[in-house]
């Protein structure tokens, strides 16, 4: 149902964090680089506005995807990414866009489900810049389901979309965050896209310094005049923030720690008002990170009334991010993530950590059936108490010589049947037949629960994608 999961969407961050971010992905992408900065605690002062801190430079998704090679010898102590089975998927349906003017490669982040179409949001990229990440545009592409209907492919500013979240209202409709500019010019972009992949509301949202949103959710019924809830980070503090019907805030929360913060994902909790948020805090390397923010935004600006803390992750290597969560009815809230001991290696782990329907931590835990290169996203199978989590792994045919990563797509199956801790659950993990080099955009979110997966590969022009209904 609309509001069980959140869709993950892989962002840019700024350089001192990337470093701590390298736990993160290839394509939709990748997640590496650099060095860190140094600790800083960040607060919010007492007359209840943001501490202005450095500003921060955002670089840009999608990063190269990471390089194998005998010399790296920090690589070459990675475990074995273990042997899958492989198993059959019907797709539903398939298409292609074209590259627009002034692009060369398309990247989408979401998919949603809206009457008569899918809505594809992501980013266009002009890989033909020589230095530096490719330059970014807001993209959107439209693939009606009537059979004579043609898709539409639109290039906006420079920027990204980085997540999308169905909303009932008006009919159906998408609810998009992003970014517009690049670097240090970037700032909170929202919108509303409509079936027919127009935009009712669009807004820039105005903050201190550079701010990335990488989560979004349908205004609270019990919030008179809320629209969405959005969450990211604006210079090196997480931040959530409640929208009006026009897209400005209506409250908006700074969440601050030790080190760097950023939200990366967020559900309602069931049993409460309040607003559950998941991510990284970086210092050194990245800790999980998660958060309980009042849902109408508590007595001001300052994070003084959320409550916050890093999980331990037992077995967890120390580079850690929480990239996804949903929520699987009768079992509580579920964070997934990533751990990897370096900056820069071929695999990571998968990391889980489970919190009840407050909102409270209960266990945490390393995913052995599975190495990942990216967690694309997750969503509940209610009926059965079990979470599917579609990741993209090692292939066999990744080359050791040449450094060139094949990847292909996997789904992880979580059965809570007989509880939410570490023993009860049982994990299955199997690869989807004919991925190799094909990425994932996400589950397709809409007004139906369901399962389908869209798969995407460039090809020559543009960008071909597959609508997959996967087995029960």
């Amino acid at each position: 149902m609309p509001g069980l999961r959140l869709r993950l969407a892989c962002a840019a961050c700024s350089p001192l964090l990337l470093a701590a971010l390298t736990a993160c992905d290839a394509p939709k992408p990748a997640h590496s680089s650099a060095a860190t900065g140094p600790e800083t605690k960040v607060e919010a002062p007492a007359e209840d506005e943001p501490k202005a801190t450095r500003q921060l430079d955002a670089s840009k998704v999608p990063e190269p995807k990471p390089k194998a090679g005998p010399v790296d010898a920090a690589m070459a102590e990675l475990p074995a990414p273990p042997a899958l089975d492989l198993r059959p998927t019907t797709p539903v349906s398939e298409g292609r866009f074209a590259n627009p003017e002034g692009s060369d490669a398309l990247n989408p982040h979401a998919v949603i489900a809206l009457d008569g179409a899918l809505l594809f949001a992501g980013q266009a990229l002009d890989g033909t810049k020589r230095r530096g990440p490719a330059p970014s545009k807001r993209w959107l592409g439209l693939a009606p389901t009537g059979a004579d209907a043609q898709p539409s492919s639109t290039a906006f500013e420079p920027g990204s979309i980085y997540a999308a979240h169905y909303d009932a209202r008006n009919g159906g409709q998408a609810l998009l965050v992003g970014t517009r500019g690049l670097a240090f010019d970037a700032r909170a972009w929202f919108a509303v896209a409509s079936a027919k992949g127009e935009l009712s509301v669009e807004t820039v949202i105005d903050t201190p310094n550079t701010t990335e949103l990488f989560a979004v959710l349908p205004g609270a019924a019990s919030q008179a005049g809320e629209l969405a809830v959005v969450a990211g980070f604006v210079d090196a503090q997480a931040w959530v923030a409640s929208l009006d019907e026009a897209g400005q805030p209506r409250w908006q929360k700074y969440v601050s720690s030790v080190g760097y913060t950023q939200a990366r994902a967020m559900l309602r909790l069931p049993s409460s008002p309040e607003l559950a948020v998941f991510g990284g805090r970086f210092q050194g390397f990245g800790e999980s990170w998660w958060a309980r923010v009042p849902g109408d935004g508590g007595a001001g600006m300052a994070g003084d009334d959320v409550a916050q803390d890093v999980l331990s992750i037992p077995g967890a290597d120390e580079n850690q991010l929480l990239r996804s969560a949903l929520a699987v009815p009768g079992v509580g809230l579920l964070a997934l993530g990533t751990a990897r001991k370096n900056f820069e290696q071929l695999h990571d782990q998968l990391v889980l950590a489970s919190f009840d329907p407050s909102g409270r931590p209960g266990g945490s835990w390393v995913v052995d059936a599975v190495r990942v290169t990216e967690v694309c996203d997750a969503v509940a199978r209610p009926k059965s108490n079990t979470a599917l989590v579609a990741v993209l792994v090692p292939s066999a045919q990744t080359d050791s010589e040449t450094g060139t990563l094949s990847t292909e797509l996997a789904v992880v199956e979580l059965n809570f049947s007989d509880g939410a801790d570490q023993k009860g659950v049982q994990t299955k993990a199997w690869r989807v037949e004919d991925s190799v080099d094909w990425s994932c955009a996400g589950f397709v979110d809409g007004p139906e629960p369901g399962t389908d997966l869209v798969t995407h590969r460039a090809d020559e022009g543009g960008l071909s994608w597959r609508r997959l209904a996967l087995p029960e």
